[in-house]
Formats: C-alpha cells, sequence, structure tokens
C-alpha cells in the first residue's frame, strides 16, 4: 500500500502577527505549552529550532525520528519536512523561526554561523535532536528566556538585541553538529551527556526518594566515575545537589506555607531531623527562623 504524506508549506511572515513592524518579519518565536502537536509533515521557508524545555516531545525529521528530553534541541533548514508530537502532559517547548538574512544583515563578519546555516541546507544528514552539554543548555535556557522577553515588548528596538542572542544559540548548534558530523565526540563528551540527563531527572522528580545507585544505574557508569563527573558539571556532590534542590523549592513553599512537615515529606524527605539538618546547611537558619525573618520582610 502507498502511503501519501501531505507536505505544507508554512511562510515565517504567515505565523507573524500582523502588528510585527518590517524589521523582525524575518523572526518569531513562540512557547508552545499545549498538550497537542502537528499530525502532518510539513516544512518551512526559514530555519526552525526546536528547544524542549519542560517534559518530551518526539520530532520526527524526514523519515527518521528521535525522542527530546529537556534540554535537547534540533535545527530544521528550509524544505526539510518534519512535524513535532509531545509525548506527556505539562510538555513545554520553544519554535523560534527565522530567515537566513535575519542573521546574515546584522552579522556580516559571522561567517561560522553562515557557512553552517548553507552547509544545512545542502547536507543530507538529518539529525532530530541534538543533546547540549549542561552549560550550553543554561545558556540557550537564558538566551530564550532573555528573546522572549524584547520580543514581546518594543520589538523594533530591541531587533539587534535579539539577533545577538540567535546568533549564539546558533553558533552552538554549529559547534554540536560538526563534532556529530567530524566524529570528534570524545568518550568523555558522551560520559558528560549521560551526567546531563541524569540531572535533568533529578531536576525533575527531587520531590520523590532518589537513593544515588539508582541514578548510577541509569548513568551506565561505575559508581567512582559518576560521582567525579557529577562533581565537575555540578560543583557539588550528588546528595548536596539533591538536597540543595528540595531545600531551594520548601523555601518557596515557605513563604506561603507555614506547615513545615507538609513541606518537607511533600518534596523527597522521609525524615524530618535529615531535612533540619540540610536546611541548616543550605540556609544558616532553622526553618522556623527562615520563616519568621520572612514574615518580617512583608
Amino acid at each position: 500500500m502507498i502511503k501519501y504524506i501531505l507536505v505544507i508549506n508554512m511562510n515565517i511572515k504567515t505565523i507573524s502577527l500582523n502588528d510585527y513592524c518590517s524589521s523582525v518579519d524575518d523572526f518569531y518565536l513562540e512557547r508552545i505549552e499545549a498538550f497537542c502537536g502537528e499530525e502532518k509533515l510539513h516544512t518551512h521557508d526559514c530555519f526552525q529550532i526546536i528547544y524542549c524545555k519542560q517534559g518530551n516531545i518526539t520530532h520526527y525529521l524526514g523519515d527518521i525520528s528521535a525522542r527530546m528530553l529537556r534540554g535537547d534541541v534540533c535545527i530544521v533548514a528550509p524544505g526539510m519536512k518534519h512535524k513535532i508530537l509531545p509525548t506527556e502532559k505539562n510538555t513545554i517547548y520553544y519554535n523560534i523561526s527565522f530567515s537566513k538574512s535575519y542573521l546574515q544583515e546584522k552579522f556580516a563578519g559571522a561567517s561560522l554561523a553562515a557557512e553552517f546555516m548553507d552547509s544545512l541546507e545542502k547536507s543530507e544528514i538529518l539529525i532530530p535532536k541534538l543533546s547540549p552539554l549542561y552549560d550550553d543548555i543554561y545558556l540557550f535556557d537564558s538566551s530564550i528566556g532573555k528573546m522572549r522577553i524584547l520580543f514581546g515588548g518594543e520589538r523594533c528596538k530591541h531587533d539587534e538585541i535579539i539577533a545577538i542572542y540567535l546568533l549564539g544559540i546558533v553558533s552552538v548548534i554549529s559547534g554540536m553538529y560538526n563534532r556529530i558530523e567530524t566524529g570528534l565526540m570524545s568518550e568523555n563528551d558522551k560520559k558528560l551527556k549521560r551526567i546531563n540527563h541524569c540531572i535533568f531527572y533529578i531536576d525533575s522528580h527531587f520531590d520523590e526518594p532518589i537513593p544515588l545507585e539508582k541514578i548510577v544505574k541509569m548513568s551506565a557508569l561505575s559508581k567512582s566515575t559518576f560521582c567525579v563527573l557529577f562533581k565537575e558539571v555540578t560543583g557539588m556532590t550528588f546528595n548536596d545537589y539533591l538536597n540543595k534542590k528540595r531545600i531551594e523549592r520548601i523555601k518557596t513553599i515557605l513563604r506561603f506555607r507555614s506547615d513545615v512537615a507538609s513541606a518537607a515529606y511533600g518534596n523527597g524527605y522521609t525524615e524530618l531531623s535529615t531535612f533540619y539538618r540540610n536546611f541548616v546547611k543550605f540556609t544558616g537558619m532553622t526553618p522556623g527562623e527562615f520563616k519568621k525573618h520572612n514574615n518580617s520582610q512583608h
């Protein structure tokens, strides 16, 4: 049986709102939170960066697909057939659409980015997802967050600043492509990517019991290798990182709630003595003192 694929061509100007000034007609930033996707393969007449902020999505690019997790990114060149399907609720991802001329007109000297975009248009290699290293993920989070604020304000005045953030993202993606295509990804890079995924798991599940043995098994590394690399990436031991995440969350809850025990039990602690010890370690005060200090500030 022959399977027909409907390809829809989407013009960047048609998805922009009518009140966008001409200087940003070639750039569009969209945050997608709904549990919905694109049922049919389609193409764009522009470049598109897809960035998974939360949850996970399945990205179909040509005849291949990949599951994109928190922090994963992909760039799609004009004319490439693709579609996106979120695979769980509470998924958040970004679509950043832009024309090649948007960057070329502002950064004539940015030859590496220009060469990368040219090569991507001609390349037959389809990469439906890239997994950045941890530092690059924070760069993406920061840059996209700032672009979103500027894009929602007086866009004409902020157009060049938006382009600077975009150029940084494209440059990082270009470097990731180069490592893949030239086979320069070292064994250490591969190990660090495993650590990154473990960190994302902790960030999403710190309200649950997470024994070290479970995370080590998830990393497929030896316990000693995992502990060394984890501290190299985060600057903390596994236990300190996990407890700091929990305490930061509990501090937010205590600003609005008075039930200390519920906040502790609801964020991964099974013993109050362990919670109190870690709260003092990371804040320098007891939960009661923290609440009293916070109330005095209001």
